[in-house]
């Protein structure tokens, strides 16, 4: 597979709603870019130094195998006001790199940053098949409708690119046990055949020419 596969954050660690995919895709050939719109300097607990969200993310891109990544320097909570401007970068991606695959926040995600990042993702990219990962602190409303299976693993490796996150371990999802029992409860509910699965909203599929549709 010669798949370009484009990751959009609004935040660094967003991630989480979608590493076990990221690794399943650069098993299978695929070529990964991830972009983080903000590193949320102004959320980074006190005892850390405020370029702790960037050091933590270069450290998960790297055991998840990422090496084309970049984090821009948007405040935390104020896509809303760069709406523009957040396009224009991603038609500028669009235009050097044209991705096959868009992964973005889901629609249902409630945090201002993300919905810029996802209804931008889907004007920018319309060429694209645009899959919407799942945030469990944000989404309220879920319409998982695309399902990947993961091995164990890659689930172990997800668990510790975000275990590099220490900054964020107040959050609580961050922890093993919730990446695992998250991952268990969504092949429970969707009868996989592995143990573990990430889940997304199919925002769009493109299948193209000369690609079987089964």
């Amino acid at each position: 597979m010669n798949q370009r596969v484009l990751v959009l954050a609004a935040h660094t660690d967003d991630e989480i709603g979608c590493a076990g995919t990221i690794l399943r895709l650069l098993e299978e050939g695929a070529k990964v870019r991830y972009l983080a719109l903000s590193a949320c300097e102004d959320s980074v607990p006190e005892e850390f130094p405020a370029s702790t969200l960037r050091d933590e993310c270069a450290r998960s891109m790297s055991i998840l195998g990422v090496d084309d990544f970049a984090v821009l320097n948007y405040s935390v909570r104020t896509l809303p006001a760069y709406r523009q401007g957040v396009l224009e970068r991603l038609v500028d991606i669009r235009r050097n790199w044209e991705p096959h695959l868009v992964l973005c926040p889901a629609t249902g995600d409630l945090h201002q940053d993300h919905e810029v990042v996802t209804k931008e993702a889907l004007r920018a990219f319309r060429r694209s098949s645009v899959w919407g990962y799942e945030m469990p602190q944000n989404v309220v409303s879920w319409k998982a409708s695309l399902v990947v299976e993961l091995r164990g693993s890659l689930l172990a490796k997800k668990v510790e690119a975000m275990g590099m996150y220490a900054s964020q371990e107040f959050r609580g999802f961050h922890s093993e046990e919730f990446i695992y029992g998250w991952a268990t409860m969504r092949a429970a509910q969707h009868r996989c055949v592995s143990q573990y699965a990430e889940v997304f909203e199919a925002l769009r599929i493109r299948v193209p020419v000369g690609q079987r549709l089964g």
